[in-house]
């Protein structure tokens, strides 16, 4: 997505192991920021005291009843504290006016936090001290800051954003805790996945269609999650269970509670470092086994350290440790309530497409303003892996994402169509289709990069094509309703004969509309980026097809549009001749659709049985690529369908049936 994120690291360092430290006002530590020197940093808590304001920071617990005033109050003087160990790094607050200065919609503090005693450290209910943006609010409410976690390490670990996704749901509910909200859950996640899901009439086929995104575990035991884990690769997990304290080593320490057997009630108390193993998945990692990009933990205290003596942190900090890049999780009990407004919001917009770092900034905003009562806000925690390529990475997978709703559409599209009858569902999904290209035209725009734009008005171009070919669809279907209800002794009709005329002679108006739209956007990407032969054939294609070629060229003449073809395959000749692999595959399904094309741009020396043979051989060509990768065969041939199926022309119909038989012929 467009959004300028800018990063400021802060790491916080001591000598000696990261455990059996307590923390204490007397240990230095020295914090480093940028590019300004170190400096001596020392936490204004007593190890006792931060135990104790942490129990006060519980809501409640067995013991000890906290009022609502006194929490709030709480609150308010653990953040001034906290925020006064950031001010002790001057070049922190230097940093952040900085950041914030510049053109950047956000800003990444990353904290460092190795020292297992730091983990205990609420750093998201910070009050922004002096010189800081927002001096006197909490830091991260008032200011486009978002804080994320991570852990020192020689070897930063591989983040792999752009995957097609893969959620898995494990969720235990052990009868001796309260019923955790598995279908509040499940309804965020359902409705996340839903604009990838196409509606099926049969209750199976749309079970099925939701697991080709969605896994369910309930009643979860950690056997049951290690071994989805090695049977797929899920590039997002969702926990929901109860987080438990239990003894380890003689310490009290975080765990989240599974179930010991799916048969029975009994559970058990997992950490953090056999969790980690069950969600990599291998063992050996020699199996070119990818673990979960991004695993969300709503559990209470996932983020609690509990005991720093032996070693280890909390779920959430050995998740990281171990391997798993981006961990969602929460330093304290968490609502309910807030539980299920953070699932919903975070995979909507991380499915979306937006950075992980936007989608945890908003999902705290609304945490902050939808759960007043609570802090619930300030428990959310993030450990992250910042990879150098992330923005990169992320605006892949958000162009994955943006086409895969959009074949979504055109299949639910598909869908009705097999139908009888259209109402109002088909003019909504390609409504939704348009504000999709829409908004994802708006951002090239901004962005400024012309190649990205003519490449998003060319996705425009193709969607309006479609859209054209699906209302012609809708047109020979009322057509064929209205003969059939012109018949002697028709029963049961759902269409009279005059609406479905009606209706078929507005769907054909509809297409010529969507053929007209399709052209005018391949025109526009022309000129964001006239080297783009793909571009330029595509346009040149639309203004031949039956339906357009009487209109209105738009200025152009038929010597313009002579020059251009001329000129889209001369730069596909280029491409084609000195390109390789699948640059060399696609220009070679430019020149065959420009072959045949020559018959309305160059007629005079459209001699068909040469024309024929150069397309065949282009055909062959692409046809022997489809054992590494079948699209571009798969992409031409369709391409090549239309032509014959809903562009019939006398010059061309011939020759796209001939590409289409080479297209098919099975690769040798």
């Amino acid at each position: 997505m467009g959004s300028i994120i800018h990063s400021v690291k802060l790491e916080f360092v001591r000598s000696g192991v990261a455990h059996n430290q307590l923390l204490s006002p007397l240990t230095p530590y020295v914090g480093l920021c940028g590019a300004a020197s170190p400096v001596t940093v020392h936490m204004p808590f007593e190890h006792r005291q931060i135990l104790n304001r942490l129990a006060r920071l519980r809501y409640s617990s067995e013991d000890l009843e906290i009022g609502a005033s006194q929490r709030q109050s709480e609150v308010r003087e653990t953040g001034e504290l906290v925020g006064g160990i950031f001010g002790q790094v001057p070049a922190l607050g230097n940093e952040l006016c900085t950041a914030l200065a510049t053109q950047a919609h956000l800003v990444n503090l990353r904290v460092s936090v190795s020292a297992n005693e730091l983990g205990l450290i609420p750093f998201e209910m910070a009050i922004a001290p002096n010189g800081f943006p927002g001096s006197g609010s909490p830091l991260l409410m008032q200011s486009p800051i978002v804080i994320t976690r991570e852990i020192r390490r020689g070897q930063p670990l591989s983040v792999h954003w752009n995957r097609a996704p893969r959620i898995l749901f494990a969720y235990a509910s052990p009868a001796d805790f309260a019923p955790v909200p598995a279908l509040e859950h499940l309804d965020a996640l359902r409705e996340a996945i839903d604009p990838w899901i196409v509606s099926k009439n049969a209750a199976e086929e749309q079970i099925q269609e939701v697991k080709k995104l969605l896994t369910i575990l309930p009643n979860a035991t950690l056997e049951q999650v290690r071994d989805a884990c090695r049977r797929d690769q899920y590039t997002h997990v969702h926990l929901l269970a109860h987080g438990v304290e239990f003894s380890s080593s003689g310490v009290e320490r975080f765990g989240i509670a599974l179930m010991k057997s799916s048969q029975d009630s009994a559970w058990e108390a997992i950490d953090g470092s056999c969790l980690a193993m069950a969600l990599s998945g291998s063992s050996c990692g020699t199996d070119g086994h990818t673990p979960p990009t991004i695993v969300t933990l709503a559990t209470c205290d996932s983020g609690n350290v509990g005991s720093v003596i032996t070693p280890g942190g909390s779920i959430a900090h050995e998740l990281h440790e171990k391997g798993i890049p981006w961990v969602i999780a929460s330093q304290f009990p968490l609502w309910m309530k807030s539980s299920v407004l953070i699932t919903r919001k975070l995979y909507l917009r991380l499915l979306e497409g937006i950075d992980p770092r936007c989608a945890l900034r908003e999902t705290r905003s609304d945490l902050y303003t939808s759960a007043r009562n609570t802090h619930d806000w300030a428990s959310l925690v993030c450990y992250a892996t910042i990879a150098t390529d992330l923005a990169e990475q992320v605006a892949a997978f958000r162009e994955r994402q943006i086409r895969a709703r959009l074949e979504a559409s055109f299949d639910q599209l598909d869908e009705l169509l097999r139908g009888e009858t259209f109402d109002d569902t088909a003019e909504q999904v390609i409504e939704g289709i348009r504000e999709l290209l829409r908004n994802w035209i708006d951002e090239s725009k901004a962005s400024g990069d012309r190649r990205s734009l003519a490449e998003r008005l060319g996705m425009r171009a193709a969607c309006q094509k479609r859209v054209g070919i699906n209302y012609a669809l809708m047109e020979r279907k009322y057509s064929t309703l209205s003969e059939k209800a012109d018949r002697p002794g028709k029963t049961g009709r759902t269409l009279d004969a005059k609406d479905a005329e009606v209706k078929a002679e507005k769907a054909r108006e509809r297409a010529i509309t969507a053929y007209r739209e399709s052209a005018k956007s391949y025109r526009e990407a022309l000129v964001a980026e006239p080297s783009n032969h793909w571009v330029a054939t595509q346009y040149l294609s639309m203004r031949a097809i039956p339906q357009l070629s009487t209109t209105s060229s738009g200025g152009e003449s038929e010597r313009d549009f002579r020059d251009w073809w001329f000129a889209a395959r001369q730069v596909a000749r280029w491409q084609y001749d000195f390109g390789a692999g699948l640059e060399q595959v696609w220009a070679a399904g430019t020149l065959a659709e420009l072959e045949m094309l020559r018959s309305i741009y160059e007629p005079e020396k459209a001699v068909n049985a040469e024309v024929a043979a150069r397309i065949i051989e282009l055909c062959r060509l692409i046809r022997q690529f489809a054992n590494r990768d079948p699209f571009p065969a798969q992409s031409t041939r369709r391409q090549f369908e239309r032509y014959f199926r809903y562009w019939s022309r006398p010059e061309w119909d011939e020759l796209a049936e001939l590409a289409v038989k080479a297209l098919e012929e099975p690769p040798l």
